[in-house]
């Protein structure tokens, strides 16, 4: 989810809210940049198109970014976990598609204006232009989507045929419910908690109602500035709220999508991820998943980024020593279930 709902003043620099730059491509897998059409006429997708290292027909997969401007390595300062994810996935026989959003890096489009159905389009597209190349088995396609991504996929899935997908710290509590926990918990602890759910509902109601952004804005801006907020975080705030994608949100069900998957899910957290909390997540997603070969698993100790952490607070991702998605636990966990899900054929044993 978006880090920088937390506090804008520390965590903007950490989340790239801008748009992050890559510190360099290192992988010794063969690649490709590829282009293709996104999910709108004016939208062109640019990202990078991996392999394993020895030839062959490969089952594809699509990664799914979070929240917030990602470029195709999902970069968060010097952490880049899509490539991270690509890498791991190649060793074991996937080709994998990641690209930068719609409006960053070399892609076209509009960011700003996006919704999660504009970035399921893109999902869709994603998925068609893997299907496309002969060196991908188009029956053993794949999504995987990190955070925000996990309300992406299912709806790119009523869309697309995928074989299965992966949800990663994948969000079936609300958008809204997901994010008054983190200005409950983690970007307002002290404040009192009944003025801080009042203030909220007030700002969801502007948008819910209202038709003009800017109208919504300069009222948003009235209550942030009513509640002591300071000039920079309001200024954030009302950027996110007063937005086609926070309207979108309001009426965004993750339940209704999630319980018409009619294919094998894996949803998997960690149980120090602060953004969106295993506890009320992973028990939702245990109940609205329909399908006997869906799992839903929690790590202990794993943060948002699956790794290692000490509080699992974002201002600890880029000090802590352990690699993002980790490698011991969680990455042999996706891949044995993928191997057992998918058609036969499909996924094979390596190294």
């Amino acid at each position: 989810m978006r880090l920088s709902l937390i506090s804008v003043a520390l965590f903007s620099s950490l989340l790239c809210l801008g748009g992050c730059q890559s510190d360099g491509d290192t992988t010794q897998n063969p690649e490709e940049e590829v282009r293709f059409a996104g999910g709108a006429e004016d939208v062109t997708l640019v990202g990078t198109l991996s392999f394993p290292s020895e030839a062959g027909r490969f089952p594809g997969v699509l990664l799914i970014s979070d929240s917030g401007p990602s470029d195709r390595n999902e970069s968060i300062g010097g952490l880049q976990p899509f490539q991270v994810l690509a890498d791991a996935l190649n060793a074991q026989g996937y080709a994998v598609l990641r690209h930068d959003d719609r409006g960053v890096g070399e892609s076209s489009g509009d960011f700003a204006s996006a919704t999660v159905d504009d970035f399921a389009a893109d999902a869709i597209a994603g998925l068609n232009f893997l299907a496309a190349d002969p060196r991908i088995r188009s029956d053993c396609l794949v999504m995987i989507g990190h955070s925000e991504g996990g309300y992406i996929a299912p709806i790119a899935a009523a869309g697309y045929s995928s074989a299965a997908l992966v949800l990663l710290a994948g969000a079936a509590q609300t958008m809204p419910e997901i994010v008054l926990d983190q200005q409950l918990h983690l970007a307002y602890p002290d404040r009192d908690s009944d003025q801080i759910i009042s203030l909220f509902s007030a700002i969801n109601d502007i948008v819910r109602w209202g038709e003009d952004y800017l109208e919504m804005g300069r009222q948003i801006d009235g209550l942030l500035a009513g509640a002591g907020l300071d000039e920079q975080d309001r200024q954030f705030y009302v950027s996110m709220f007063a937005s086609p994608w926070w309207k979108r949100y309001l009426e965004h069900d993750p339940a209704y999508w999630l319980q018409r998957l009619d294919r094998p899910v894996l949803a998997l957290y960690g149980d120090k991820d602060v953004q969106v909390r295993a506890e009320p997540n992973a028990a939702l997603m245990s109940a609205y998943l329909t399908s006997p070969l869906s799992r839903v698993e929690t790590f202990a100790g794993l943060n948002h980024l699956f790794q290692e952490a000490v509080t699992g607070m974002p201002e600890e991702y880029l000090e802590l020593p352990g690699e993002v998605f980790d490698p011991v636990r969680m990455l042999p966990v996706m891949f044995e279930w993928l191997k057992s899900v998918l058609p036969d054929g499909c996924a094979k044993t390596q190294g």
